[in-house]
């Protein structure tokens, strides 16, 4: 704040710097999809894989796909793709979520919200909750015990972002790699330092396009992206925007090749070469296999299960820590529940009007 010479108030600052980043990682985000997206195939029995190909006995898949998973098949639902809240500043945010906790969703309202004494969903509402929203990324603040995030967030502002679009990475026993949390820190730090204007709704539909496209074509030859002004080729994008993250990554790691910098480099490297892809490596995989989603996915469990427990665990302080943690969690949950007098109805009114007892959200 100081650095640009802002002599505003402190929290007004930090939030608009927030939703600047948030902005910028919506509209640039599709690289995020292309890099990193691992679920090209899913097995048979998926709800909707009749819509794709058949690629080996067993598995339906999309040929140029990276993440079906952030696709229609996956939490693009219907009433999903109608919720857009906006991204310009927290007040909108919180006001266009609320919006769709109390605005009617036609099939979940013939559902019912409880037949008789059965309760079938919490509300009858496009999200029953503000944590159903599944968006790319989130501004979050630190809720306390029964406080909506929204509410958290109207109290405290942003003091971080939720990342939401990472497939689980398949060939890392803890679903992510060092390599890949590395050029995460200097794209979201890219997204935080570049200008960012309000989004309107023109553009707002141009993000949601290239979205649908990478996550489903992201690996087609040629594929372009939508831009307000033309269409432009992905590939092309996609180099310039790494261009700008090595320059920054040099910047951070303070020498030429320090650990971002190296980072940047190998995953870039996908950018000319999407054979090096998490979702086009899989597909390889199941081909040379020619083994089924299912299958593939038990053996890599397997192999992650017996490389996890072979890891040693080298501090075993923090392992009693967290031991002695999980017993005085079930002890404090019984306390808790033995001095529970309220009925769920009357919890659920007063969660919905924000004072929800000291149940966590």
């Amino acid at each position: 704040q100081a650095a640009v010479g802002d002599t505003g108030e402190a929290r007004a600052f930090r939030d608009a710097a927030w939703f600047g980043l948030l902005r910028n990682y919506r509209r640039h985000g599709w690289l995020v999809l292309y890099l990193f997206g691992a679920s090209p195939a899913v097995c048979e029995s998926f709800a909707g894989s009749e819509t794709l190909e058949e690629f080996t006995p067993g598995t339906r898949y999309a040929p140029w796909a990276t993440t079906l998973r952030m696709s229609d098949l996956g939490y693009r639902n219907a009433n999903q793709a109608g919720i857009a809240p906006s991204m310009n500043d927290p007040a909108s945010y919180n006001a266009d979520l609320d919006r769709a906790i109390h605005t009617t969703w036609p099939a979940y309202r013939e559902l019912g919200v409880r037949v008789g004494d059965d309760w079938q969903q919490l509300s009858d509402s496009i999200l029953q909750i503000e944590n159903e929203y599944y968006g790319f990324i989130r501004p979050k603040a630190v809720a306390r015990s029964g406080e909506r995030p929204t509410h958290a967030l109207q109290r405290a502002g942003v003091e971080y972002v939720e990342v939401r679009a990472l497939d689980v990475s398949p060939f890392q026993p803890e679903g992510v790699s060092l390599e890949q949390l590395r050029f995460m820190e200097v794209f979201l730090t890219w997204c935080l330092l570049q200008e960012s204007s309000l989004l309107d709704d023109e553009e707002a539909r141009v993000i949601e396009q290239n979205q649908r496209r990478v996550a489903c074509r992201g690996r087609e030859p040629g594929l372009a992206l939508a831009c307000l002004s033309g269409d432009v080729p992905l590939r092309q994008r996609a180099a310039e925007i790494m261009d700008d993250l090595r320059d920054l990554a040099v910047a951070m790691d303070g020498v030429d090749a320090g650990p971002l910098s190296t980072a940047v480099d190998e995953v870039g490297a996908s950018v000319e070469d999407s054979s090096r892809t998490p979702s086009a490596r899989i597909l390889a995989v199941l081909e040379e296999a020619e083994a089924s989603f299912h299958e593939f996915a038990r053996e890599m469990s397997r192999r992650h299960r017996e490389a996890l427990l072979d890891s040693p665990y080298v501090d075993p302080a923090r392992a009693a820590a967290l031991a002695a943690e999980a017993r005085d969690s079930v002890e404090r949950q019984a306390s808790i529940e033995a001095a529970d007098s309220e009925d769920f109805e009357t919890y659920l009114a007063r969660y919905f009007a924000g004072a929800a007892g000291s149940a966590s959200d």
